[in-house]
């Protein structure tokens, strides 16, 4: 969660590759596939698929996976707001 001080605005669009790129260093890849399966190695990422079973070149299973990205970088957002107070 982002903190009293800091003004989230609303924006029309969230690009989950700048985003990812952002927070998530040295992936050996940004494309959604790959980071899929990197983050499928933490809890947190894995929760926000809970009961949900992703397929390959499925356009539901994207959009399960970018949400599950967006969630894991804002969460991440949120660590990096803690640890810098």
């Amino acid at each position: 969660m982002v903190g009293k001080h800091h003004k989230v605005e609303y924006a029309d669009t969230v690009d989950t590759f700048d985003c990812a790129k952002a927070l998530l260093h040295y992936q050996r890849s940004y494309s959604l596939e790959i980071l899929h399966q990197q983050l499928l190695l933490q809890p947190r990422y894995q929760t926000y698929l809970s009961g949900v079973q992703i397929k390959a070149h499925d356009a539901l299973s994207d959009c399960y996976t970018t949400y599950a990205l967006f969630r894991h970088c804002m969460e991440r957002v949120g660590d990096l707001v803690g640890e810098y107070k």
